[in-house]
């Protein structure tokens, strides 16, 4: 309820000044469905200076409250996250431009991120050669070479290019016009700008935000059946599962709740999307992991490893900002596990109380735990698909809040580790709640009006 009170219906996001994308935040409202609150943020982030409306993707703030000034670092954490924020919220209402920066901010990852292994970089630093924003912004001049005169001069006025400019005597792109325009000159001005002194790129590869990205992947390719994202996915997620996992690949920090609890559900969108048993098994395995590692022996889930020496004592971790809190994070990973029946050895209730008593001093910081929380007052919907392509492809097409895609093929072993599987007939849809499931579906269109 404050998160809904605080929202500013004017402007978009949260706050008096700097604006934040905070997608725990877009990601809690869209799990209450709670599109109509959150599409003026949305459309705002999409039109202001935030958003790179030539590569596509995310700056990580701006500086004023309409969106339109950026502070020019991007942030792998954020424009994964957004992504899925986006794609969900296409999935929910049709809204086509929703799709549209969805795919562009993938396209960013794909683009700008991309390391020779497979996996992501972390960051583009806001440090530009000549000067912060140097890169991003342009004059009405520049858009006239790089364009000719007509083209660049309706560019300028679509997307508020001035002689003045609005940065430093330059401009960022904010549209105010008709976005087609930019359609047309994107792919110039991209090869221009791509001429210009860049700024760094932080070469690491950070467990958790790779584990974001995935999931994003894994949802487009599913919704938009488009194979490369979801080879992408793949190729992430085989990565990070044959690393030894630590905070960062390759590096020596060891790794966190967050990194766990991400990957989990980066598993859980990947089977979704491919519906390949490894996946879950792996997240299993790893759900025993996080257990063993990071509860504390009063239950709460902490963020850093409970057999850590030389450390401070590891503390729970409830508070969002723009990535989710460790302990909120792993509660819902350790959910979804719950959800299939695997029997991860972990008390849910000191946990619960745990995040009720951070809630209580800070309720406008706690999306993920309210997530949560939902859950545990009533399970998330599961949805089991046996033995049936048609029916997993009406499925996979779909996305509701709060609801796992699980596809089997029956076998004693599945359903050995996974209870919830056991006695599901095959080539049947089983929709459940808990241990509740309702009749089974044998018809892909009854089974797309149920799930719509």
């Amino acid at each position: 309820d404050t998160i809904l009170k605080t929202v500013d219906e004017e402007r978009g996001g949260w706050g008096g000044g700097a604006r934040f994308p905070m997608p725990p935040r877009l990601l809690f409202l869209l799990d209450q469905e709670e599109v109509e609150t959150i599409a003026h943020t949305l459309d705002a982030m999409d039109r202001g200076g935030i958003h790179d409306h030539l590569g596509g993707g995310f700056h990580r703030y701006a500086v004023d409250p309409d969106w339109e000034i950026p502070h020019f670092e991007k942030m792998l954490y954020d424009n994964a996250q957004l992504a899925g924020v986006y794609l969900k919220a296409w999935a929910l209402t049709g809204v086509t431009r929703w799709l549209t920066v969805a795919g562009m901010t993938l396209e960013h990852l794909c683009d700008d991120l991309a390391r020779a292994d497979g996996l992501l970089a972390s960051s583009i630093s806001a440090d530009d050669p000549e000067g912060e924003g140097t890169y991003y912004t342009w004059t009405p001049d520049e858009l006239e070479q790089v364009l000719g005169t007509p083209l660049g001069r309706a560019v300028a006025q679509a997307y508020s290019v001035s002689p003045s400019g609005n940065h430093e005597g330059r401009s960022v792109l904010v549209r105010t016009g008709d976005p087609g325009v930019l359609s047309v000159a994107r792919s110039r001005m991209r090869a221009a700008r791509k001429k210009r002194p860049a700024p760094e790129r932080d070469d690491k590869a950070v467990v958790a935000w790779n584990a974001f990205a995935a999931a994003a992947f894994a949802l487009a390719g599913r919704l938009l059946d488009e194979q490369r994202y979801l080879s992408t996915a793949q190729t992430i997620v085989r990565r990070l599962l044959d690393e030894p996992l630590g905070r960062v690949v390759g590096g020596d920090a060891p790794a966190v709740l967050s990194d766990f609890a991400a990957l989990i559900d980066a598993l859980f969108e990947l089977h979704a999307a491919d519906g390949d048993p490894r996946w879950l098994i792996e997240a299993v395995e790893l759900g025993q992991q996080l257990c063993q590692r990071f509860q504390s022996a009063d239950g709460r889930l902490v963020h850093g490893a409970i057999d850590a020496t030389g450390l401070p004592e590891p503390r729970s971790q409830w508070v969002d900002h723009a990535e989710p809190a460790a302990s909120a994070a792993g509660l819902l990973a350790l959910q979804k596990l719950h959800a299939l029946g695997v029997d991860v050895d972990v008390d849910f209730q000191p946990i619960i109380a745990d995040g009720r008593r951070a809630l209580a001093e800070n309720p406008e910081m706690g999306p993920g735990f309210l997530r949560a929380l939902r859950n545990e007052q009533r399970p998330m919907m599961t949805t089991i698909i046996t033995g049936s392509p048609p029916l997993w492809e009406a499925a996979r097409r779909i996305w509701r809040p709060r609801s796992l895609l699980i596809v089997t093929d029956s076998s004693p072993a599945l359903a050995e580790r996974f209870p919830t599987l056991r006695g599901k007939g095959p080539g049947r849809a089983w929709i459940c709640e808990g241990t509740s499931c309702r009749l089974p579906i044998r018809s892909p269109q009854r089974l797309i009006e149920v799930l719509r």
